[in-house]
Order: C-alpha cells, then structure tokens, then sequence
C-alpha cells in the first residue's frame, strides 16, 4: 500500500502518479490521507484500490467505493465504525447517513483537535480502556474534555 499524506511528507502525490504506483508489482492500495473529496473522487475514477485516510471523509469514500479507510476516531467507537461500513457494504445509505449524523460531534471533535488523545479520552470516556498518550503528548485540557463529552451525548 502506497500512502499519500502530504500534511507530514510534504509532497503531495497526483493521481497520475498514484496510477504509476499502482503499475509496481508489490503495490495494490492506496491510503490517501489528503482530506480532499475531490481528489478521492478522482483516483476511484482512475480505478485505484483507494482506502481513504481522512476520518471526515469517511463515510464519503465509501459512498464512492473506497476499499475501507483508515478511521482513527474508530478507536474510540468500534462498534459504530463496523456498524457503518457494513450499512455502506449492504448499500444501506440512509442508515448509514443516520448514524453517520449520530457520530459527527465526536468525529468532528477528535478531527479538529490533538489528534491522539482526543482519540484515547474518547474511547475511555465510552468505557474502554485506552490509557492515554506517552509524554510529550500532552491530555486534553479540562476546556477540550468538557467540549468532548458534549459531543459524545450524539452518541
């Protein structure tokens, strides 16, 4: 799998060359990453085996048959992350929609700030346990947490 995340390579990878890696033997996926609807629309159109990298574009890329995504807001929410992929794998849209309207707040919430451990405070505050971050990472501030179990009332 090919990873195109230019937010930490810094190069961004058009979809032509995207199509030149998927030439390469030993590569048969991408995991884009770039945050960009439009982009994922183009390299499905160009019949690349995309699994889609970006947690906001998540039910969107199914919609357009990405293979799967990467979904780091999942950690904190598996059972509603296998819930929805399977209502996009059955076609089920308007389910899917409901429930992906149900988790936006805490998907836009762990999107929007310290990555990692607003996906570790998530999770706990669900009752799993994902202990949280190794310094430096910093825990969310009290403000963060407070806004955090808002969005977790959606749920």
């Amino acid at each position: 799998m090919a990873y195109n995340i230019p937010i930490h390579s810094g190069i961004d990878l058009s979809v032509e060359f995207c199509q030149k890696l998927m030439e390469i033997d030993n590569i048969n996926y991408l995991k884009d990453s770039t945050g960009d609807f439009i982009r994922l629309q183009q390299l499905t159109a160009a019949g690349i085996r995309l699994f889609n990298g970006a947690d906001p574009l998540m039910l969107h890329g199914l919609m357009i048959d990405a293979e799967g995504c990467f979904w780091g807001t999942s950690n904190g929410i598996p059972k509603q992350a296998v819930k929805i992929y399977d209502l996009c794998q059955q076609g089920l849209w308007d389910e899917a929609m409901a429930l992906w309207h149900r988790i936006h707040g805490v998907n836009d919430f762990v999107w929007n700030n310290p990555f990692n451990p607003s996906v570790k405070a998530l999770g706990n505050l669900l009752g799993h346990d994902l202990r949280y971050c190794r310094r430096p990472v910093q825990p969310l501030t009290e403000g963060e947490m407070e806004r955090l179990r808002l969005a977790v009332e959606s749920l």
